[in-house]
């Protein structure tokens, strides 16, 4: 046997076979978590909305342009007035489903709307693999 403070061959085939079990399962673990991560960033609806206001009539435009791979519904629309107060409005196609690829106009028709001032619109969206709300801030004209 070797001098004192040496490791026999055993102890150090052993000690280089658990830093290789441990390593490989470390890489193991970030590669299924990256790949977990990069699978829910590729399922998430992907979404591009445009919108108006007539402060005059009240009259509300909004288009849904659907970019992703699977469709959406429409869930909702929601318009802030500029103190924040909910707008009262009637919509057509809520509920309409978009498919991938597809755009849809949905119109509607909101009270206390005055030229000029600013409004947030929100729409919510939903999908298979999830839920989106889309937020733009519109200047009726």
């Amino acid at each position: 046997m070797g001098s004192r403070g040496e490791l026999s061959p055993l102890v150090s085939v052993i000690i280089a076979a658990v830093l290789i079990v441990i390593s490989v399962t470390l890489i193991m673990m970030f590669y299924h978590s990256a790949k977990a991560m990069g699978q829910h960033a590729l399922e998430a609806p992907q979404v591009e909305v445009s919108a108006s206001i007539s402060g005059s009539t009240g009259i509300t435009t909004i288009n849904v342009y659907n970019a992703g791979t699977t469709q959406l519904t429409i869930g909702g629309v929601k318009v802030y007035g500029p103190g924040g107060s909910v707008l009262s409005c009637s919509w057509n196609g809520i509920g309409t489903t978009v498919v991938a690829g597809g755009s849809y106009g949905i119109v509607g028709q909101c009270s206390g709307v005055s030229p000029g001032s600013t409004y947030t619109i929100v729409i919510m969206l939903n999908s298979t693999s999830g839920s989106v709300a889309e937020s733009l801030t519109v200047t009726a004209s």
